[in-house]
């Protein structure tokens, strides 16, 4: 089956035997254009509110205008969470200012600033940043590495209930492979449409570009049909992850163990 995940107008398809989209475009207006090799100009520093740490830009498409020799440069952006690993996150300029999707390293110390980012898409979540560009991959997705994140509480996870090991799927992410045989319990809403007999495609309610196929027994089937459709209302369910299903370990498949709390 082919699972759709529609952000703003683009939508990129990731193909994993069942099919799967988790991915916005990450494209953007900007980041289809290679790196200038010339600069015209380059912008005088200004400081960032809230920070004692002067930027040299305060936005990627101002960098982006002085080319190759913005690389190395600091810049201020306004973004969204999306995905978040172990060393890295993934970020998205926020609508206002100029969409495009960012990779971004970061250091231990800011995960829990991270966490505080609700990882969903959407103005109320925008956050402000300080970067430091480093370049682009070869499809085009902007490098950066993360120094500071500004107007965010950091975020600790609490404990997880009894019997359970993640209360979000940022912890898989985190550990990566090994958190197949882990137990999540976590918001979620169903896709719908065509979906592998006896499964349905999970939605995270807290992250976004994570999707989990989720099989159940016959005997649950009633429960999972009482389960949100779409995106913007979300049901607790708990399941146990299998395997990840891509090598960014942002498609799993999963057994339902319960729906509700």
């Amino acid at each position: 089956m082919l699972l759709r995940h529609r952000w703003a107008a683009s939508v990129f398809v990731v193909a994993l035997g069942f099919g799967c989209n988790l991915h916005r475009n990450t494209s953007g207006e900007d980041a289809a254009a290679s790196l200038t090799s010339a600069v015209a100009s380059v912008a005088a520093p200004v400081p960032a509110k809230d920070s004692g740490m002067v930027t040299d830009y305060t936005s990627l498409r101002e960098a982006k205008r002085d080319g190759a020799a913005a690389i190395g440069k600091t810049i201020l952006i306004t973004v969204t969470r999306e995905r978040l690993w172990a060393d890295r996150v993934s970020l998205h300029t926020c609508a206002n200012s100029e969409p495009a999707s960012t990779q971004a390293t970061y250091t231990p110390d800011m995960r829990p600033l991270l966490r505080g980012m609700l990882g969903m898409p959407g103005d109320r979540n925008c956050h402000r940043v300080i970067v430091r560009w480093t370049g682009k991959e070869e499809r085009g997705t902007d490098l950066v590495n993360l120094l500071e994140v500004l107007d965010v509480k950091p975020y600790e996870p609490q404990p997880p209930p009894p019997g359970v090991d993640y209360t979000s799927m940022d912890d898989a992410l985190i550990e990566g492979a090994s958190a197949a045989g882990k137990v999540v319990q976590t918001s979620v809403s169903r896709q719908g449409g065509s979906s592998p007999p006896n499964a349905f495609i999970a939605h995270m309610g807290d992250v976004f570009g994570v999707g989990v196929e989720i099989h159940y027994r016959p005997d649950q089937a009633e429960a999972v049909k009482k389960l949100p459709e779409g995106e913007g209302h979300y049901e607790p369910v708990t399941f146990k992850l299998k395997k990840s299903l891509n090598h960014e370990h942002t498609v799993w498949a999963a057994d339902l163990i319960a729906v509700g709390r």
